[in-house]
């Protein structure tokens, strides 16, 4: 039985072009999501769901970090991993309330309602959402998005991007320029609308996705300094986002079946206040991050 496997981040020198670099990202992006896919196939287990997931959001934000060197036909291929993306979306939020979020709310609460038929409601939906993964993976559409990934792979290194600017150079500015976009949403933290708050938790994973990809071009202590920040910031913003991807999955449930109003609204309430209390610490948190030396700015 595959065992769920974690990224490996590619190990660049200053030496490198920046199309060297971007090649090692995407083969690490194309192993970390082929392992675990063996595990969906493989076995029930969610982690496998959880990393092939965050396998394609690398991917994607490797696409961003090297957006200057790339050309129309890869921005396209690389695109296409979205699809499958959302599929294995469906599947993550029926496993992360399943056996994450409601847990501990159906301990907290278990003499104040039955949860069961919700229980089974969900589980017969993760059940549907499975066979949706498992006819993907079986599809001529993942099929040729390997292919076609793995014969870039193979291609020849351009010789223009020998004239490109240094790697450390091309590192600092694309991680200036995820950066800039999550400096600006956190300095605006109280005016955001919940678009714009989800928005920002997006940003900041491809912050931390970005800073990764680039990291051992820069000082191992400074980065580690400012991703455990960044990641104060991602697990508190997480937080608040499965309370509210629980929430709207509590009302798909109770739209098609009104029994289950009064579990799912006990659950609601409990995840409001949890949200609530998840968001009293957040400008602290927000303020440790600002504070942190920006390494890539300051040449470390």
């Amino acid at each position: 039985m595959a065992a769920p496997e974690k990224a490996q981040l590619p190990v660049l020198d200053t030496r490198m072009t920046p199309h060297q670099a971007l090649q090692l990202a995407v083969r690490e992006s194309l192993r970390h999501l082929q392992a675990n896919v063996l595990g969906i196939l493989d076995s029930d287990q969610p982690e496998c769901v959880h990393q092939a997931r965050v396998a394609l959001r690398r991917l994607r934000s490797t696409q961003k970090a090297f957006t200057a060197i790339l050309d129309d036909d890869l921005h396209v291929l690389m695109s296409e991993g979205q699809w499958l993306a959302s599929t294995l979306g469906s599947l993550r939020d029926l496993d992360v309330f399943l056996s994450e979020t409601l847990p501990g709310i159906e301990t907290a609460l278990q003499s104040d309602a039955n949860f069961n038929p919700l229980k089974t409601a969900m589980q017969k939906r993760r059940d549907y959402y499975r066979v949706e993964v498992h006819s993907a993976l079986a599809s001529t559409r993942y099929k040729t998005f390997l292919r076609h990934l793995k014969a870039w792979l193979k291609r020849p290194r351009p010789a223009e991007t020998m004239k490109s600017a240094p790697l450390r150079e091309f590192a600092n500015q694309a991680i200036s320029r995820t950066w800039r976009s999550v400096d600006r949403l956190a300095r605006e933290w109280e005016s955001l609308s919940l678009e714009e708050r989800h928005d920002l938790r997006k940003r900041a994973k491809k912050l931390r996705y970005t800073i990764e990809i680039f990291s051992s071009l820069y000082k191992r202590k400074r980065v580690e300094r400012y991703l455990g920040r960044l990641q104060e910031l991602q697990d508190i913003l997480g937080k608040m986002n499965d309370c509210v991807a629980a929430q709207a999955l509590l009302a798909q449930f109770i739209q098609k079946d009104m029994g289950l109003a009064h579990s799912a609204g006990l659950i609601a309430g409990w995840l409001a206040h949890e949200a609530q209390q998840s968001e009293a610490g957040l400008v602290h948190v927000l303020k440790r991050l600002e504070r942190t030396s920006a390494f890539w700015i300051n040449k470390a």
